[in-house]
């Protein structure tokens, strides 16, 4: 099988012209083309996109080793619609992804509320020890970096009741200490 690639010009007559492409010539085709090309594109509906994809088509074109001149703007044409139509197939993936409920992802709790929680609890351990088992054994959880979720797992309850069983844990730790009036339920100052 012969090498692809530019006939040896030395076995044929001088006058003949060369079908074969020179690089600089098939740049110079493939500029002239630019304007047809981006229509093409924005005819496709991405019309934003078109100056990249037309880039990315000539950059393919040009990686092709022989370019011969009959078939140069069939294959222009054809990359670029390739390109379009892989652009379209990926957006309308994206799209599907979007709109499907169950691949997106579920709501994520504050993260602030869980550092808070962590710190205040561990503040709350080391001023009152005085506190019922499962209330010091939520905050311990708390104040060693357990999150809501983790806490549930642990011991057995919805992360709801994790919730209110932690805020009512410090609302004990703080009538316990004296930082909150009992008959009032207001903070006193310090």
């Amino acid at each position: 099988m012969a090498p692809l690639g530019p006939p040896d010009r030395s076995r044929r007559e001088r006058s003949e012209p060369c079908p074969w492409l020179t690089a600089e010539q098939a740049w110079a085709l493939c500029v002239r083309r630019h304007r047809r090309l981006v229509l093409l594109a924005a005819r496709m509906g991405l019309a934003e996109q078109a100056e990249d994809l037309v880039h990315d088509a000539f950059v393919q074109v040009m990686d092709i080793p022989a370019l011969h001149q009959s078939g140069f703007d069939a294959l222009l044409d054809t990359i670029m619609w390739r390109r379009c139509s892989a652009t379209l197939r990926r957006r309308e993936v994206e799209d599907r992804v979007h709109r499907n409920a169950r691949l997106l992802p579920g709501e994520q709790a504050d993260h602030a509320d869980e550092v808070v929680d962590r710190l205040h609890a561990a503040w709350l351990l080391s001023r009152c020890r005085t506190l019922d088992r499962l209330d010091l054994g939520v905050l311990h959880l708390a104040g060693h970096g357990w999150g809501h979720r983790d806490i549930a797992a642990r011991t057995g309850i919805d992360v709801a009741d994790v919730r209110d069983a932690l805020r009512s844990a410090r609302a004990k730790a703080r009538r316990r200490i004296g930082h909150v009036d009992p008959a009032r339920g207001t903070p006193r100052h310090l």
